[in-house]
């Protein structure tokens, strides 16, 4: 992810938040890039997350089961 993509889907909360006022600040979510997705497990890669009274921020994925 690239701090362009933060700042887009930043706004792009930003614009639930005034187009839906009831859900305004109570969506969280975790976006993932496409080559994320297509490589092989276990490679680093960031997800963005953004949680209710939160920033968007990049961080590492949560380890997965073995």
């Amino acid at each position: 992810m690239y701090r362009s993509d933060l700042d887009l889907l930043t706004e792009l909360h930003a614009n639930l938040d005034r187009r839906h006022p009831q859900w305004a600040g109570r969506i969280e979510a975790e976006y993932v890039s496409l080559d994320a997705v297509r490589t092989v497990p276990g490679r680093d890669h960031l997800i963005a997350r953004i949680s209710p009274g939160r920033r968007c921020t990049c961080c590492p994925p949560p380890p997965t089961a073995s």
